[in-house]
């Protein structure tokens, strides 16, 4: 699978412990910048294997509702490629049809209630269950 790009937007991610080492063996992709200016918060972030990068755009200091940024391989933004959501949850990849899934949990409790989004970037976000 390729990375593109994701580096840039999250610079934290190279961060490291002290003394820490880095593997010496050539990575198996490729970074490079492919988006500037994405508004995205950052709360979660998974890529798809047509190289789709979603953000899920979970901002603790503001009031939702939230929504998924999408970033196509060729840099292409999508800010609100998910929107409306009231509490989304970790993007995950999934292997076995390598797209990418969010819960939203639409109700707080006493009566919790979520939805499983598959994040597919030929349709769209797509409810697949609770």
């Amino acid at each position: 699978m390729k990375l593109h790009g994701l580096v840039a937007l999250f610079p934290f991610a190279l961060a490291a412990p002290a003394g820490a080492q880095f593997a010496t063996e050539s990575p198996s992709y490729q970074v490079g910048v492919v988006a500037t200016g994405v508004a995205a918060n950052g709360s979660s972030m998974a890529v798809d294997r047509f190289g789709n990068a979603f953000v899920v755009d979970r901002d603790p200091t503001a009031a939702g509702p939230y929504s998924v940024t999408r970033i196509a391989p060729d840099g292409t933004v999508t800010p609100s490629f998910a929107s409306g959501l009231f509490a989304p949850g970790e993007a995950a990849y999934d292997p076995t049809d390598g797209l990418v899934y969010v819960v939203d949990v639409v109700s707080p409790a006493p009566a919790p209630g979520s939805n499983v989004l598959r994040l597919d970037p030929s349709v769209g976000p797509v409810v697949v269950g609770p």
